[in-house]
């Protein structure tokens, strides 16, 4: 509990100190033939920008919103009105409400796309925002911070924190990192612990893998390979499940069989100094 005092307040200070800095969210008159120049399913999301109209715009967002880890998703629209003056920044206000209808691009099933996908995606619903603005940024890197130093030298050096998953009808936790070695393709590592209490402490498997990412959908898979050839698969989000899975190929296991995970945050379940965690939201 402690842990999300200090980050809430980190998060708090942060926001302040930028917002603080400059405000052009003023309500702006949008003209009909102007709104009328974009695509339909864009439209709403134009017009509650040039209204400044947080309530609306955070009426238009498909729950949960995913940030970047280590940062939480947003879950529903009471946390997204809460933190809207965090993602949506002054940059990115401008640039929705000054965009014309050729900045967006269709991209099939996805939907449509403001400036190549840099901003804002959008199809019956907004389902994604890869923007990070200032802040938002700041929060993470102090988060990514947080999270290595709870992590021994021998183990943070060299990797920063992809996801982490802990399982649904068990005590074990999974955390995923990606290497940080600039100019070659990255590299993953699995670190399993089966209890929260070991989290502090070397873990109980340390698997290297790769991701990939699967299909017309693009679905994210996590391979990672023991040295007698059989392998862990972590799948973030799965087509034919509502859970992450995880499955095991080898060691007797049947193939196909899996376990259901549930997104974890490393930072809510580490362990204190006295070896007590907060503990996780069921």
């Amino acid at each position: 509990m402690r842990l999300k005092i200090v980050i809430a307040s980190v998060a708090a200070s942060i926001i302040f100190a930028l917002s603080a800095c400059s405000n052009d969210k003023s309500p702006k008159a949008i003209t009909r033939a102007r709104l009328d120049s974009f695509p339909d399913p864009v439209r709403p999301v134009i017009e509650a920008m040039a209204k400044n109209d947080k309530d609306k715009f955070a009426s238009l967002i498909l729950y949960p919103l995913q940030r970047e880890y280590p940062l939480h998703d947003i879950n529903n629209k009471a946390e997204m009105l809460r933190a809207y003056d965090f993602i949506v920044d002054d940059s990115l206000h401008r640039t929705i409400a000054s965009s014309k209808a050729a900045d967006w691009s269709q991209n099939g099933w996805r939907g449509w796309s403001l400036l190549d996908g840099q901003y804002v995606w959008v199809d019956d619903s907004i389902y994604s925002i890869p923007y990070m603005g200032k802040a938002e940024q700041a929060l993470r890197d102090t988060l990514v911070a947080r999270d290595l130093a709870s992590l021994s030298v021998s183990l943070s050096k060299g990797w920063t924190p992809e996801c982490c998953f802990r399982q649904k009808d068990g005590k074990h936790i999974y955390r995923i990192d990606r290497s940080t070695k600039e100019g070659v393709k990255p590299t993953y590592r699995l670190l399993m612990y089966t209890d929260t209490d070991k989290m502090r402490g070397e873990p109980d498997r340390n698997l290297q893998g790769y991701r990939e990412a699967e299909g017309s959908m693009l679905i994210i898979t996590y391979y990672f390979a023991y040295d007698d050839g059989s392998r862990v698969i972590v799948t973030p989000e799965p087509v034919d499940s509502p859970y992450p899975t995880l499955q095991i190929e080898g060691h007797g296991i049947v193939s196909g069989t899996s376990m259901d995970l549930l997104k974890a945050y490393w930072l809510d379940m580490l362990p204190t100094t006295d070896n007590t965690a907060t503990p996780p939201a069921k």
